[in-house]
């Protein structure tokens, strides 16, 4: 009977939360939305505060705040680890707001988001490329972050994936005895 009870009244305040979410979604207080997504997003709870993130973009857009929305909205696809648009994001706010003092920030993430969406070494590698170019573009970019000796180490270690992965497809043509295609790879 207990377990029952306690069960109905947390089925209860579960519910009664997701209606006071889904009345924040509906309504016009924009101030109340952004301060309940800052609260979603520091809670580490990107999944809602993203759509609220998203209705501010379209009406604070052109504002001084359109570049902090942004950023989290970046951010909040990046702890949904959904790698690429996050990339994306980072990218196109480091190209909108290059002077921004998370400029540099944002150029970092956007290689380190590619790195999170590498691949397993057995698959195709060209997210691995991408993300060696983008650090590189960040190195070259910030000569003299404190970042760089990072985006180095992460740069080194996707080479000796690729490294192992060119090796990985030689031997199995060695295996095949496929000797001349081993020799080319």
């Amino acid at each position: 009977m207990k377990i029952s009870s306690l069960l109905l009244l947390l089925s209860v305040i579960t519910l009664s939360g997701c209606s006071d979410y889904e009345k924040l979604l509906k309504s016009d207080d924009f101030d109340l939305k952004s301060e309940r997504a800052k609260a979603y997003y520091n809670e580490g709870d990107y999944a809602r505060a993203l759509p609220l993130l998203d209705q501010l973009l379209t009406v604070r857009m052109g504002t001084s705040e359109e570049e902090e929305i942004r950023y989290y909205i970046a951010y909040c696809y990046y702890g949904q680890s959904q790698f690429l648009i996050a990339s994306a994001l980072f990218k196109n706010f480091f190209k909108s707001f290059p002077r921004s003092y998370r400029a540099e920030e944002a150029l970092f993430q956007n290689a380190y988001s590619l790195y999170k969406a590498s691949p397993r070494i057995d698959l195709e590698q060209s997210q691995t490329i991408n993300a060696i170019n983008e650090f590189q573009y960040f190195v070259d970019t910030y000569k003299k972050s404190e970042r760089v000796a990072e985006a180095n180490e992460l740069m080194d270690e996707m080479r000796k994936k690729l490294e192992e992965k060119e090796y990985n497809s030689a031997m199995l043509y060695y295996n095949t005895e496929n000797y001349q295609a081993a020799a080319v790879t």
